[in-house]
């Protein structure tokens, strides 16, 4: 992994989750990178408070006007980098799968959930954090925010989960291997132990291909647009990252809903050409 992915990841682990880390010397022009990245992920508060953190290492070599830009999205990360509410919901409604048969399983999972006499609101909340990471990984990209959202819930509620109900649930619904490879994502580029992610059966290397692969995709986007704009790059499109059959990689992890998101996918793009 080059460097400034190390340095990315290493930042946004201690701004998220108060990692100790290690910063790499890098030029001005790759941090502008580092930065416009960080606002095209929408993951920007979490990276400023890394930097800031970090604003005396030698090898930070931003100029004054990045680091001012940096200290201002610190000094507001506080008021929007919150605890993940923990409420039972008068309606609970789940975001919804590509294949109809594993919605109707995940409906009835929450259904008999909501309605069960010692309701795990955790256990649920967990489950649909897991579920947003995977609809956007096989469909616009892997979701950063997505990931470091699920890191920050292990860490304030973890202790709440019921994981064993949790994995009975993924098992239903045919995406444990793709939790495993999510869970996989946390400790290779968050820092995460194996014992903090109950739901991880074993190391997927492919986690650190899937990674890189999706962090050019985002070079090549971000690259495209002036880093003189880096405060307007989180109003470029995700989808510019995305691509027709990208989700396919992940049929291995779980075959129904990949297939079904792919022509999911592909008939709406067909719908958008004809029109």
């Amino acid at each position: 992994m080059e460097v400034i992915n190390r340095n990315f990841f290493s930042l946004l682990s201690c701004g998220a989750f108060g990692c100790d880390c290690k910063i790499e010397p890098m030029s001005q022009f790759k941090w502008q990178q580092t930065i416009a990245t960080a606002y095209f992920l929408s993951v920007t508060p979490y990276l400023a408070k890394g930097i800031i953190m970090h604003e005396e290492d030698r090898n930070m070599n931003l100029t004054e006007d990045m680091l001012e830009l940096m200290r201002r999205e610190a000094d507001s990360a506080n008021n929007r980098i919150t605890m993940i509410s923990m409420h039972v919901r008068d309606k609970y409604v789940m975001p919804r799968l590509a294949n109809a048969m594993n919605n109707l399983k995940l409906k009835h999972i929450v259904y008999g959930e909501y309605h069960s006499i010692d309701t795990s609101v955790a256990t649920l909340n967990m489950l649909e954090i897991i579920i947003k990471n995977i609809i956007s990984m096989t469909g616009v990209g892997i979701d950063v925010y997505g990931l470091i959202q699920l890191g920050l819930f292990l860490r304030q509620q973890g202790q709440n989960v019921d994981f064993v109900k949790l994995e009975t649930w993924l098992g239903r619904l045919g995406i444990k291997r793709m939790v495993n490879l999510i869970g996989n994502m946390l400790i290779l580029f968050f820092g995460f132990d194996d014992d903090e992610i109950p739901f991880v059966h074993g190391k997927d290397r492919k986690a650190v291909i899937l990674m890189n692969s999706f962090m050019d995709k985002v070079k090549d986007t971000v690259g495209a647009h002036p880093v003189e704009n880096m405060t307007e790059m989180d109003n470029v499109p995700r989808l510019t990252v995305g691509r027709v059959f990208s989700g396919i990689r992940y049929f291995g992890y779980m075959p129904a809903e990949t297939v079904c998101r792919t022509v999911s996918d592909f008939t709406k793009r067909l719908s958008e050409i004809e029109e």
